[in-house]
């Protein structure tokens, strides 16, 4: 159903970027390392992982499913 973009070697993790004040844009921005697909709840399955939504569902089999 998707096109599965990761390697099950691979370590999964974004770096974030965020203002210290989420109200105010000219406030200090901050970084954040985080890991994904460590959780026990968070499977990362061949085709998609609902974690970082990495991979992309194939329109006609979508499409299917939601017929």
């Amino acid at each position: 159903m998707a096109l599965d973009r990761t390697s099950k070697q691979s370590v999964v993790a974004n770096v974030r970027p965020d203002y210290t004040d989420p109200t105010d844009p000219s406030s200090e921005v901050t970084f954040t390392l985080r890991t994904l697909g460590n959780l026990a709840t968070l499977h990362r399955l061949k085709g998609y992982d609902d974690s970082t939504g990495l991979g992309s569902p194939r329109a006609k089999a979508l499409l299917a499913l939601l017929d």
